[in-house]
């Protein structure tokens, strides 16, 4: 299992999701061009600045994803061409 963050503004949101990664037990974080500011990750990354620092940085989405098989993405944010929708369930089955 694969955290992706793509372009990501905030450093406190790099380290929440480290901290919510390390509570599940996931250990692949990969970051593409993150705009890291480390004493902020450590705010919210707690005991999981560990798996921040040993992340695989990308220049890009398709290099961070290109030997993957199912990936499944989530934003917040909307374009003129979204990807097709399906929600998790219908995703899991």
């Amino acid at each position: 299992f694969h955290v992706v963050l793509v372009e990501p503004e905030d450093s406190l949101n790099i380290g929440a999701v480290a901290r919510a990664m390390t509570n599940f037990r996931f250990s692949h974080l990969h970051l593409v061009n993150p705009n890291v500011d480390r004493d902020r990750v450590a705010i919210t990354a707690r005991h999981a600045l560990p798996l921040v620092e040993n992340a695989t940085l990308h220049d890009s989405l398709q290099e961070a994803i290109g030997d993957m098989t199912e990936v499944v993405g989530f934003s917040s944010r909307r374009g003129q061409n979204p990807a097709r929708f399906v929600t998790l369930p219908a995703w899991a089955s």
